[in-house]
Parts: C-alpha cells; structure tokens; sequence
C-alpha cells in the first residue's frame, strides 16, 4: 500500500493493512522526504505482518521557494514514479505466488 506523503495520510492507511491482510504480510511504502522520528516510531509499532520501505528523496529543488504545501507533496509523488516502479517490481519478484493478473 502506498502512503501519500505526510503522517496525516499514513496513521489512517496503516490500521487498515492487517485487517485487509487476512494471514498475508504487506508492506506499506513511504516517502523519505516526510521520513520523521515520529513516523519510523509508528512504522516500527506496526505487526511482523507489516513491512515498510521509504522511497528515496527526489530533487524539489527546481520548485519555487515557497511552494504550496500540496504542490510539493504532488510533485513529490509524481517525481517518485520510476522509483516506485522499481519497488513494485522488486516486491513482485519476492512474493511466493507473484502477482496474478
């Protein structure tokens, strides 16, 4: 499941990863550039059953300063693209059964 950045979208998406799971495991993937404490407090609170991985940091950099909030949270998202591409890919790759179509 992927959490859109913030620990306002992730603490309501992560309760429901277990009671959708049903004896599976899932892994909740996140943003780096919202990575806080507090965050990887929760993340590391969550069952055995739920992994978690952190999308690597992308350059914002090129945005003006003082970009909304919601515009560098979108950007944020679309510039992850490639590198959530490689995760799914990655996990696909690791799962018993793969994915079915």
């Amino acid at each position: 499941m992927l959490a859109t950045p913030g620990m306002g979208h992730l603490i309501p998406l992560a309760p429901a990863v277990p009671a959708r799971c049903h004896g599976l495991t899932a892994t909740l993937v996140t943003f780096a550039s919202t990575a806080s404490a507090t965050q990887l407090d929760f993340l590391a609170s969550l069952p055995p059953s739920v992994a978690s991985l952190s999308l690597p940091p992308v350059d914002l950099s090129d945005l003006p300063p003082g970009a909304a909030i919601e515009t560098l949270m979108s950007e944020d998202c679309a510039r992850s693209v490639p590198a959530l591409t490689g995760v799914l890919a990655r996990l696909k790759e690791t799962t018993r059964r793969g994915l079915r179509h």
